[in-house]
């Protein structure tokens, strides 16, 4: 094993790894589990001494060929537990790794150039990103100018490469990854629990499928609860079918949280679009209807549907706390959150119709990148505006977004709110919500919180071949695009005019098309804002790739070093929307803690709507 640790390191890896394999399929799992430790070392001193060597291109190269080995494990797990119980530390240690292993490692570079004193570098690494946000520009708008995108990324590859080669193997990223489940143990207080979990290959079934691997102060090892079906799961978010997700997702966990009080815990897969918060552990016989028609966002199957009423949420069992990964508990991610600046940005009431104002000639070839944003919030009680409040979402691409002007008051009644509380307070409406001042503005001085109310858009894999179906031109960009990060964004000032097909009119007098895609967001440096909060249609999803989680808006504000989110996963109610948010923000002005602010915010609207869910468990708060 020690020769093998230079060039032949990866061949005797996979060695190891296949013997592990070989025993695990002859059912011997003990003489597998010595193998596969074996190899799980070797993998992770190698990256270790390797990874932070790499630039951001080589990492995903590199990983690509790692993933199987890890999400392997899992299965062997699940296999091997009632006869190797110790196998569990394989699969959490594993996870613990892999889990958004490149989102966590192009952060760290930031944050290594950031602390240096080398001005060279610095300057590096500067011109490094503006490349990197020209080239997502470019390709956000569906520039034909192939020859210049690829010099920008080359470029900026080539400055990624000697950036780590002088930054070197800097601690933050060694640290990644030495941390186990035992380190994420001694982090727990007798109250707490922390759950990690994992999507498996069931190869008896040919089916993927979902476990969760359970750690408490007194474990001896993790312990692993075998959950549902991926299919399953899928169609049970889809149709907010709370029961069944609770059956699938979670029911077997219940029995080891004895007077636990308080869980953190992190989604692999599909479990990354469920409300855990509003799992159904007791299911009533009332039958109550959904009306979905003043939903903000694109409304999947009927209008209305009637499902039972539910007599308790997981919720009113557990203070949920979901997390990018457990690891946070560990490496002192959480202990490490920056203090709440009571200064915020609210973004609303924007005419999607016309140019935007300039407070300056553009710097059209140097513009900086986009950067929307949604959120809402307003009165309580339903206003006669209700009825004109449009739906926040791409149900119309191809069309005229609609106008929101509910959105105008809830950014007004939100100033208002907490400049009362002495809160610095922003606001861009009407022609003043324009995507390069708006960008550039939030680079000069990011806000604590940024709160935009806005149309957004998700589209999925299958888009792509829908679209020739489709009479678009330069827009079906943000629809066909091979990069999920491009088919999903925000609308911004005069989005209409590129959205509608006439994207160059936009950049001609403005430097920008108006649509703020994630790919444009990742790129944005808001290490100064704690919250983004986006409330527009199905900001927390996007394309599911691996250990990865979801590559989307959340994955774009996280690269752009926002700690925490609150995101809808499903097109959400306006008016419960904006009695949330009222919410949400009476008592942030007072706590500067979001976290404690948003969970107390929406036990309030479980109690004032005990058997609807649907309209409030649709945001999710993510650190």
């Amino acid at each position: 094993e020690k020769k093998a640790l230079g060039e032949e390191h990866s061949d005797y890896a996979s060695s190891l790894n296949n013997l592990g394999i070989l025993y695990s399929d002859m059912g011997d799992y003990k003489a597998a589990e010595t193998y596969l430790n074996r190899a799980i070392k070797l993998n992770i001193n190698n990256l270790s001494s390797n990874f932070s060597w790499l630039s951001a291109q080589e990492k995903q190269a590199y990983w690509q060929q790692e993933k199987d080995f890890y999400n392997n494990i899992n299965s062997f797990s699940v296999s091997a537990v009632d006869s190797v119980p110790s196998s569990t530390e394989l699969s959490y240690n594993a996870n613990l790794i892999s889990k958004s292993l490149l989102l966590e490692t192009s952060r760290e570079l930031d944050q290594a150039v950031s602390q240096s004193t080398d001005e060279e570098m610095k300057a590096q690494f500067a011109e490094m990103k503006q490349l990197r946000k020209l080239y997502s520009k470019m390709q956000s708008e569906g520039s034909t100018n192939k020859e210049i995108m690829e010099r920008y990324k080359t470029q900026a590859d080539s400055l990624d490469k000697i950036l780590v080669n002088k930054l070197g193997e800097y601690a933050a990223s060694k640290r990644k990854f030495e941390i186990t489940w035992k380190d994420v143990q001694s982090n727990l207080t007798t109250s707490d629990a922390a759950i990690e979990f994992a999507r498996y290959y069931d190869a008896k079934d040919r089916l993927y499928k979902y476990m969760a691997l359970v750690v408490r102060p007194d474990y001896e090892y993790p312990k692993l609860i075998s959950l549902g079906e991926e299919d399953v799961i899928r169609s049970a978010a889809l149709n907010k079918d709370f029961s069944t997700l609770y059956n699938e997702a979670w029911k077997g966990i219940d029995s080891l949280l004895v007077r636990v009080k308080r869980v953190y815990y992190s989604p692999a897969g599909e479990l990354n679009n469920v409300s855990f918060l509003a799992l159904c552990t007791d299911e009533g016989n009332e039958l109550v209807a959904s009306n979905k028609d003043k939903n903000r966002g694109v409304v999947i199957g009927n209008n209305k549907t009637t499902t039972k009423a539910c007599n308790e949420f997981l919720m009113d069992k557990y203070e949920l706390h979901q997390l990018t990964t457990t690891r946070y508990l560990a490496d002192g991610t959480l202990k490490k959150e920056k203090p709440m600046q009571p200064s915020v940005v609210l973004v609303g009431g924007i005419n999607f119709d016309d140019i935007p104002e300039q407070t300056k000639d553009t710097d059209k070839e140097q513009s900086n990148e986009d950067f929307a944003f949604h959120a809402n919030l307003n009165k309580r009680t339903a206003s006669a505006n209700d009825k004109k409040r449009g739906k926040r979402s791409s149900s119309n691409y191809g069309k005229k977004m609609d106008p929101l002007p509910g959105t105008k008051e809830e950014v007004v009644n939100i100033s208002g709110l907490l400049n009362t509380s002495n809160w610095k307070v922003q606001t861009k409406s009407d022609k003043k919500a324009g995507e390069y001042e708006f960008k550039k503005e939030l680079e000069t001085k990011a806000p604590g919180v940024l709160h935009i109310a806005t149309h957004g858009f998700a589209f999925p894999d299958e888009a792509k071949k829908e679209s020739k179906l489709l009479d678009m031109n330069q827009t079906s960009t943000y629809k066909v695009s091979e990069d999920p990060m491009v088919r999903c964004g925000l609308m911004l000032g005069g989005s209409n005019i590129s959205w509608t097909g006439n994207p160059q009119k936009m950049i001609e007098q403005t430097g920008d098309d108006g649509i703020l895609t994630a790919a444009e967001v990742a790129n944005l440096d808001l290490s100064n804002t704690k919250l983004v909060v986006l409330s527009a249609c199905e900001t927390g999803l996007g394309k599911i790739e691996g250990s990865e989680g979801t590559f989307g808006l959340k994955r774009g504000f996280k690269l752009a070093g926002v700690e925490q989110m609150i995101v809808s996963l499903w097109s959400v109610p306006d008016k419960e929307t904006m009695e949330l948010m009222t919410l949400f923000y009476e008592d942030l002005t007072e706590s500067l803690n979001p976290v404690k602010s948003f969970e107390k915010a929406q036990k309030q609207m479980r109690e004032t709507y005990p058997t609807r869910p649907d309209l409030w468990a649709g945001f999710v708060l993510v650190r």
